[in-house]
């Protein structure tokens, strides 16, 4: 691809841009792109980095701790120190074999290590009913066990009228 400034030489610094929920791609050669003030220095992605960028430099160092860390992965040789410079891991092993390490970072990064996904707006009140259930359920049971027989029966007709809502929407 030629650069889209110069039309001379070979572009190699590619840029997206995102201006007004518009995407515009850049094509520029490695002069090109230096000229219109886009650094081309290659330093690499690191973890570290990209924390430092969103997280205060003292957090940084209580997620990634300065000692070597933990041995190198059994199965693929990948050692926690080479996981740091690059961000990547090298097998499906690392991330039990890195877990103590990899945990605080994710959830650092992510506030949360365990991925709850989205649901569907159309769903949303049929399921926020079927816990409400669910806890009645239990609730129930836990009466029963007590002998607390008038709440067992209140929450059993309570739950039978949720069903029976749930029932006719459906």
């Amino acid at each position: 691809m030629i650069c889209q400034r110069c039309k001379e030489n070979t572009a190699t610094v590619h840029l997206t841009k995102i201006e007004q929920k518009k995407k515009l791609e850049f094509h520029l050669c490695e002069n090109c792109a230096e000229a219109q003030g886009v650094s081309t220095a290659n330093e690499g992605f690191t973890i570290k980095n990209f924390l430092s960028e969103v997280a205060d430099p003292e957090e940084v160092k209580t997620v990634i701790p300065s000692e070597e860390g933990p041995p190198p992965c059994p199965a693929c040789g990948l050692s926690f120190q080479t996981f740091r410079t690059t961000g990547r891991l090298g097998c499906s092993d690392d991330y039990e074999h890195f877990k103590v390490h990899l945990v605080p970072l994710i959830e650092k990064i992510h506030n949360a290590s365990q991925h709850v996904g989205k649901v569907p707006k159309r769903l949303t009140t049929r399921l926020e009913r079927l816990k409400i259930i669910e806890n009645l359920k239990r609730e129930q049971e836990k009466t029963i066990k007590d002998e607390n027989y008038e709440r067992a029966g209140e929450l059993r007709d309570r739950i039978r009228l949720l069903e029976e809502e749930m029932g006719s929407t459906s």
